[in-house]
């Protein structure tokens, strides 16, 4: 799972390069279970210090009530703070057990006080996108995809007059999906993000209007590693502090 969404910010990444200008980004994340999402988050932050990308907000699809403050504690610690931050309101994922989320939240600053303090991520995203031109947004998920279909069954609202799906259409260039394996025979078991709300990968993937690229590993994905640059990051790095547990 690590190398995979190592290589899901890697692909999006060199995409990204080939604009001239920074490309806006809405990143969707579980931000629970697995370590990665700690790392991939801090990903996305170098890239945006460097002008690669321009980050529009970090969407949380966990049911955790320590994710969204999680995630907020490490938006905090690399400097943007007021990031957007949304969750899924609506009925159909379940919740996962999480080694390091509420640790983090309980270390780190952060100002969501607790995962039900987060607003709804739906009129997040559509605010997000009706803010940026026509064609020019990409969307990562790393997580489950319950945000992204609650957005395309979104109506029309203050954000915009179009319905979700005509929304996305008109701002998103693409999807960047963590997901899944192929080829599928290797291993036919539902997998990670996709299994543990079905009803809404289904109708995510069956529904989006525009370009998704999938990330299913593959050797590229096998030779990422990141277990010795851990311990060049400062004790005080909340990453770091996520991946402690899973070297225990």
């Amino acid at each position: 799972m690590p190398r995979l969404l190592f290589w899901t910010v890697t692909l999006w990444v060199s995409l990204s390069l080939r604009a001239a200008d920074p490309t806006p980004i809405v990143w969707d994340t579980d931000m629970d279970s697995d370590c990665d999402d700690a790392a991939a988050l801090a990903m996305l932050h170098a890239c945006a210090d460097r002008g690669e990308i321009k980050i529009l907000g970090t969407m949380v699809s966990s049911r955790h009530p320590w994710s969204a403050p999680c995630t907020d504690a490490i938006n905090t610690y690399f400097g943007r703070p007021d990031l957007p931050i949304g969750i899924p309101k609506g009925p159909g994922l379940k919740l996962q057990a999480s080694l390091y989320a509420q640790k983090i939240s309980e270390e780190f600053p952060h100002d969501i006080p607790h995962g039900d303090a987060a607003p709804d991520a739906t009129p997040i995203y559509r605010r997000l996108l009706a803010s940026q031109p026509d064609g020019s947004v990409v969307i990562v998920t790393v997580g489950d995809l319950t945000n992204l279909r609650y957005l395309l069954e979104s109506k029309a609202d203050d954000a915009s007059p179009l319905g979700g799906v005509e929304l996305v259409c008109r701002k998103v260039k693409q999807w960047v999906c963590m997901g899944s394996r192929y080829p599928a025979d290797l291993d036919p078991k539902p997998w990670g993000n996709f299994k543990l709300d079905p009803e809404s990968t289904v109708k995510a993937i069956d529904g989006w209007p525009t370009l998704i690229t999938f990330t299913g590993g593959g050797k590229f994905a096998e030779l990422m590693s990141t277990g010795e640059c851990l311990a060049q990051c400062p004790k005080t790095n909340p990453v770091r502090r996520v991946y402690e547990p899973y070297f225990k």
